[in-house]
């Protein structure tokens, strides 16, 4: 039992550390979607929010609920929803796109300002930040942009 908080804690870490990427306050995931070259990657962290979140309450079902007929009606449930998403995918994530596409305040306006590649290229130079000024970056927005815009002014041609 003793291994089953090692296991809830490190899935709350997770599930926190999703939260911080949806609200904005830890960049680097979504800065990380822009280094890739092709076709361009959506990463979704409401996404990645409910899949921890979902994982987090599953883990704490099985581990904690004495019940098993309610852990059996909370699977069955889950299995149709799972069953629902893979039957007819399109209209089932086309009603819930708009909260799949949900960003943070941040990311909408980085976009609205810079174009793929730039947008690309601000990604390459925040992995070569010292951590100390990422995690400056990742709390302060004003700042985030300010150096951004030294990014964009560097790269122009």
């Amino acid at each position: 039992m003793e291994y089953a908080f090692l296991g809830s804690g490190l899935l709350l870490v997770m599930v926190l550390r999703s939260v911080l990427i949806v609200i904005g306050v830890h960049k680097d995931p979504i800065l990380r979607s822009f280094e890739k070259y092709g076709e361009e990657s959506r990463y979704s962290p409401f996404i990645v929010m409910i899949i921890w979140a979902s994982l987090f309450i599953a883990y704490h079902m099985v581990i904690f609920l004495p019940s098993p007929g309610l852990f059996f009606m909370v699977l069955v449930v889950s299995a149709v929803l799972v069953n629902a998403m893979f039957i007819n995918p399109s209209s089932f994530f086309a009603r819930l796109r708009p909260l799949f596409d949900r960003f943070p305040r941040w990311y909408v306006e980085l976009s609205r300002r810079t174009t793929r590649e730039e947008r690309r290229r601000i990604a390459y130079l925040w992995l070569r930040l010292p951590i100390r000024t990422r995690v400056l970056y990742n709390t302060h927005d004003f700042y985030f942009f300010k150096w951004a815009d030294l990014v964009l002014l560097s790269i122009a041609r």
